[in-house]
Formats: C-alpha cells, structure tokens, sequence
C-alpha cells in the first residue's frame, strides 16, 4: 500500500522558508550535538518532510527546532527515512545545492503544548 494511502492527515506543501534545526536526542531527550539547520517541505500534524545537509540513521530519535511564522517550537521526533536526493528526475529539490539529503520525521510529542503548536502551523497551510 503507499504511504499517502497509510496517512489519516494529508502532509501540506510549505512555501514560505521554514527552517528546522534537529540534533540526536539522549535518552533524556536532550540534545546531544549541534543542531544541523534543513529546509521544511511538507508538514502534517503527525510529522514533517525536511531537506538536509547531511544522513542522518533512520530510527534516530532527535530534538527538532521548527521555526516558522515568527516562533519557535522544540519537539521531539523520529527519523522515519533519509535519502539523497537525486541529481536529476521529477523529484522536489533544494535549490540550496549543500541540502543533498531528505528526510521524513514522526512527531514524538512530550506534551499537549507541543501538538497543539504544529497543529496550529499545519492549520495555517490551508
């Protein structure tokens, strides 16, 4: 089945520059390293699609800092996917040539606060 049948929530195109900060998380969920700033594609209530500079493992746990609309909001997310993305072909890319990986991340909300925040984001993409 493809992924957009598995969505309960369509991801919605952003076209303004949000810019988004992530670093692995410990345990604790704190940072453990400078943060690595992407460009935000596409968000949805339950994640977000992001440009990158560099890999980043699947199924790491990071801190992300979404800075969009004049505010900033840290969540915590999963890397659900990380590709490079490809020279050529009909695929979205950067037109900043140093963001040569994309990446899809799941929102791993630590409070009501937190989901409220991207819900809000998310809602003024329509």
């Amino acid at each position: 089945m493809p992924a957009s049948e598995k969505r309960i929530e369509p991801r919605r195109n952003v076209y303004h520059k949000w810019v988004i900060a992530i670093s692995p998380s410990t345990e604790e969920g704190k940072a453990q390293s400078e943060f690595v700033s992407g460009i935000i594609i596409d968000l949805s209530s339950k994640g977000v699609g992001v440009f990158l500079p560099e890999y980043i493992d699947v199924q790491t746990r990071v801190v992300a800092l979404v800075k969009a609309n004049g505010s900033e909001q840290q969540v915590h997310a999963e890397v659900r996917w990380c590709n490079r993305i490809p020279t050529s072909g009909r695929v979205i890319k950067a037109k900043d040539t140093a963001l040569r990986w994309r990446a899809g991340l799941r929102f791993d909300f630590q409070s009501d606060e937190q989901r409220q925040a991207i819900k809000q984001l998310y809602e003024t993409l329509k």
